[in-house]
C-alpha cells in the first residue's frame, strides 16, 4: 500500500458477471456483511441481566441511547430503529481501525445512501402524522406584518435546507473517517522507512492518535444518532 488513499479503494475479490448480471464481490461487500452480522449479534443480544463485560457495554450503550431519545422525543417507539443505526455506524467505524481492514463509512456513496433513507423515512413519518399540515415545518411561526410577503422565499429556503440534510449528515461522517485514517496511515508509513532504532518515535506518535481516532469513531456515531433524533423530532412536532 503505497498511497494513503489506497485503503479506501474498492477491490473486487470474486468476479462473477456476464452480459446479463454482475455479482462481483468486493472488499466493500465483505466488510459490509461482516458489520451487519456483528451489529445483528450485538442488537439481538443486548441483555436485561448483565453477566459479562461485553453485555455491560452493550447494555450501557442501549441505556444511553434510550435516555437521549426520551429526553429529546419523549417517545420510546423509535428506540429499536435509532439504536440499530447507532450500532451499525459504530461497528463500521471501529472495524476501519483494524490494520488491513476496510472502512465502509469512509465512502460518501454509502453514507449518502444511509442519509437518504433516513431523510425519506422521517419525511414519510411527518406526512403520515400531519397530512397537509406537514408544510408548516418549512414556514417559521410568528411571521407577522411585512414578513408575511417573504413566506414563499422562506419556504423555498427551508425546503433546500431540509434536502441538504442528506449531504451534511453524510459528509460529516465520511470526512471524519477519512481524515483520521489518513493520518494513521501516513504516520505508519513514516515509521516503516526509519531504522529500527528510530521506530519508537512513530509508535509513540501513533498510540495517542489511535486512541483519539477510536474516540472519534464513537463520537461520530453518537453525533450521527443525535442528528437523526433531532430530524425525527422536527417531523413529529413540526419545530
Amino acid at each position: 500500500m503505497y498511497s494513503p488513499l489506497e485503503q479506501f479503494k474498492v477491490i473486487p475479490n470474486i468476479r462473477l458477471f456476464n452480459l446479463n448480471y454482475d455479482l462481483t464481490i468486493s472488499n466493500h461487500t465483505i466488510f459490509n456483511i461482516i458489520s451487519i452480522l456483528i451489529s445483528i449479534y450485538i442488537i439481538y443480544n443486548t441483555p436485561g441481566i448483565l453477566s459479562n463485560k461485553r453485555e455491560i457495554i452493550s447494555k450501557l450503550l442501549y441505556i444511553r441511547i434510550e435516555n437521549i431519545i426520551r429526553e429529546m422525543l419523549g417517545k420510546t417507539k423509535y428506540i429499536p430503529l435509532i439504536y440499530s443505526i447507532f450500532i451499525m455506524i459504530l461497528i463500521n467505524n471501529i472495524i476501519g481501525l483494524i490494520p488491513y481492514s476496510y472502512t465502509i463509512t469512509s465512502h460518501i456513496i454509502y453514507t449518502i445512501y444511509i442519509s437518504s433513507i433516513i431523510i425519506i423515512g422521517t419525511t414519510y413519518i411527518g406526512i403520515v402524522k400531519h397530512k397537509l399540515n406537514f408544510y408548516k415545518l418549512f414556514i417559521p411561526s410568528g411571521l407577522t406584518g411585512g414578513t408575511i410577503y417573504i413566506i414563499p422565499l422562506i419556504f423555498i429556503i427551508e425546503i433546500i435546507s431540509y434536502i441538504s440534510r442528506i449531504i451534511s449528515l453524510s459528509v460529516r461522517l465520511t470526512a471524519n473517517m477519512i481524515s483520521g485514517h489518513l493520518l494513521l496511515h501516513i504516520i505508519t508509513n513514516f515509521g516503516i522507512h526509519l531504522s529500527i532504532y528510530l521506530l519508537v518515535i512513530p509508535i509513540l506518535l501513533l498510540l495517542p492518535i489511535y486512541i483519539l481516532e477510536f474516540a472519534v469513531c464513537i463520537i461520530q456515531s453518537y453525533v450521527f444518532t443525535i442528528l437523526i433524533i433531532s430530524y425525527i423530532k422536527d417531523v413529529e412536532y413540526l419545530h
